[in-house]
């Protein structure tokens, strides 16, 4: 509340102090122009007059599917009635537009946008999407031991969320002083069920089973921001307020039964907490006019989060800085500087009990949490040497200091380091090429995939040789290493080095004025070498040295788009993807009695066509059709992974109306 009180302070201090500045520039104004001269009449420019345009549809939605839903991952499977609409009024001073989607009850957007002058704006967006989830089963390949052993308790069960996101922006102006106060709101949700696959028996060691089952969900993520901002002479300035909260209304823990162990007895203790969060900001941001050709800005933010549920908290202060100076139309240069400070504190201990008999409880020791300081400074200079051709340089340096790193086998502190040089060409008429190298150096990075040093290199063409034809090719390749991993064995395991290759072409060709084609090629390559440390069930260490990790995906598509008449609309286009992965261990511990690489080994092939046409009547009458099919085929049908066969037909049709 405090700091509430203080933002709309600061808010009422920037309205009447810029009123004051208005008033005391246009005194000023008025004394130099002289009290006796008559000001001219200024014309007054009358609106004209734009009639409403409206434009309603409706249709249905038919669905069939079988097999997995990841046919149709962000698609919910079930016949609805589907609702569209687009509404825009312009009648000074007033402006109102509004677009309308609604597939079914989980998938729709809707856009609202109401304008009075310039005094008034407010914008809402409303999205939804739902998300198919795959439900893992969970193998025993050893069903005659207890320990480890399966408790499946969600067979057939099939999962999805809906995600849906809600913004709103409301902001006033003065008539007379461009100083405005605004309000900004956002609430995301995540509702549905998803799997919970846990690890219970004794929690530690022995008579271990893995568990799998049903989780209801209903998260919401609340955001406030009330701000305010104005020009007080050569700067602009703006300040605000925020407010976050993070709620589990559904499955909030989860009880289990859990044998009795060495610290503690059975009974049903609770685990899978998600817990609630709250938390506030300040930001201040100052900045000069960005008319001239040095512009200078600022922001400083302090921040600070809370669980609700533990105790634990997060303090963080950031501040940032930027210089741009444009000497001339060919040169310009670009400082940046940001420090952020982070300081999270956790309690020592967290006792939980068993829900059966709360006498039977357990403390255990928490870890201190890592708090960290970070700096980092970037410069950029781009260069146009001659028309058509333009080069930039940029290099960036980062200081990271940790606390109670040790306590984690983290490093004290990390230094970043990268530079880059990129270029954009015309070589030709119609003749396009940017390219660019990156190279990156980091001492001590702190996690293992972070590498100590990559190259990375990108270039792409576009061509266009005829204006019915039009070709692009990128090219993308990264290699990075890393020399020294650190892991809590003592082996000494050293190396990582991973591969990344990516390829995109497309060509679009215009046979007629109502007619194209475009043709598409996307390719992409990962594989990772990496010394692999586990202990094997004697509990002894050991280590696979460079074990590969690869995976590899061709995508192919085809899309036509047909004009026959002026009332009539056509597209239909197919695409084609193959994946596959896969990662090869060496140890014979790994490989018997079943290899742990079958659990990952992975080929499938995706099938998708689609077809979308319309017909105008006379009287802004028209009618629609689409039609969608996805094919997704598990190529190797292996019975240690989660992947299935499954099929998807969508068919939409829609009746619409303009006016």
């Amino acid at each position: 509340m405090r700091k509430l009180f203080y933002t709309l302070l600061c808010i009422s201090i920037m309205f009447f102090g810029g009123r004051a500045f208005a008033e005391e520039v246009g005194s000023d104004t008025a004394a130099q122009s002289g009290d006796d001269e008559a000001l001219p009449q200024e014309e007054t420019y009358t609106f004209p007059s734009i009639k409403p345009e409206i434009w309603v549809s409706g249709g249905y939605r038919f669905v069939s599917s079988e097999g997995s839903r990841r046919a149709e991952e962000y698609e919910y499977l079930h016949d609805s009635v589907v609702l569209g609409g687009k509404l825009r009024m312009f009648s000074f001073p007033n402006r109102l537009h509004l677009d309308l989607d609604v597939r079914n009850e989980k998938d729709y957007f809707g856009d609202l946008t109401y304008m009075y002058k310039d005094i008034v704006r407010f914008r809402t967006i409303e999205s939804s999407l739902f998300h198919n989830l795959e439900n893992v089963r969970l193998i025993d390949l050893d069903p005659s031991t207890p320990s480890p052993g399966v408790d499946v308790r969600d067979a057939n069960e099939k999962y999805g969320i809906r995600f849906g996101m809600t913004n709103v922006f409301l902001r006033f102006k003065t008539p007379d002083y461009p100083l405005h106060v605004y309000l900004e709101g956002s609430l995301i949700e995540r509702s549905g069920t998803q799997q919970q696959r846990s690890l219970l028996g004794s929690g530690t060691t022995g008579n271990v089973v893995r568990t799998s089952q049903s989780r209801d969900v209903d998260q919401d993520t609340k955001n406030l921001t009330i701000g305010a901002n104005t020009h007080l002479g050569p700067v602009e300035l703006d300040i605000s307020h925020g407010e976050k909260r993070f709620k589990e209304e559904a499955d909030k823990v989860l009880y289990d039964f859990y044998s009795a162990s060495a610290v503690r007895a059975a009974g049903e203790y609770p685990h899978n907490l998600v817990p609630d969060l709250k938390g506030s900001s300040n930001t201040l941001k100052i900045h000069t006019s960005y008319t001239g050709s040095l512009v200078a800005s600022a922001t400083l933010s302090m921040i600070d989060r809370e669980n609700s549920d533990s105790g634990a908290k997060a303090d963080y202060f950031i501040g940032a800085g930027e210089i741009s100076w444009i000497e001339s139309p060919r040169l310009a240069f670009f400082l940046k500087y940001r420090h952020r400070e982070s300081d999270i504190d956790n309690p020592d201990t967290v006792t939980i009990a068993d829900r059966t008999n709360p006498l039977n409880s357990y403390t255990y020791a928490v870890e201190p949490s890592i708090s960290s300081v970070t700096d980092r400074a970037s410069a950029v200079i781009r260069y146009r040497l001659t028309t058509g051709v333009t080069v930039k340089g940029e290099y960036s340096y980062e200081n990271i200091r940790r606390s109670v790193s040790l306590e984690w086998d983290l490093p004290e502190h990390t230094e970043k380091n990268v530079a880059s040089l990129s270029a954009d060409l015309r070589v030709i008429k119609g003749v396009y090429v940017r390219a660019g190298y990156t190279h990156k150096f980091n001492y001590d990075p702190a996690y293992n995939t972070e590498p100590d040093r990559s190259d990375e290199g990108k270039v792409s063409v576009s061509v266009s040789p005829h204006p019915k034809v039009t070709a692009l090719v990128s090219f993308a390749i990264a290699n990075k290493r890393r020399d020294d991993l650190h892991f809590t064995d003592t082996l000494a395991a050293r190396d990582r080095e991973v591969n990344r290759d990516r390829l995109l072409g497309s060509l679009t060709y215009l046979l007629m004025n109502d007619l194209s084609f475009t043709a598409s090629y996307a390719y992409a390559h990962n594989k990772t070498r990496q010394d692999i440390v586990y202990d094997d069930i004697t509990g002894v260490p050991r280590i696979d040295p460079l074990v590969p990790n690869a995976d590899l995906m061709h995508n192919y598509a085809l899309d036509i788009n047909y004009l026959p008449k002026n009332n009539i609309t056509l597209n239909a286009g197919v695409s084609y993807t193959i994946g596959r992965g896969a990662f090869y261990p060496t140890d014979v511990n790994l490989l018997l009695p079943v290899s742990i690489a079958s659990f990952a080994e992975l080929k499938t092939r995706e099938l998708l066509f689609s077809f979308s046409g319309e017909y105008q009547f006379k009287g802004g009458i028209g009618m629609g059709v689409e039609y969608r099919y996805s094919d997704f085929d598990d190529v190797l049908d292996n019975p240690n992974d989660d992947v299935v066969d499954g099929k998807a037909h969508v068919v939409l049709l829609t009746l619409s109306k303009r006016w």
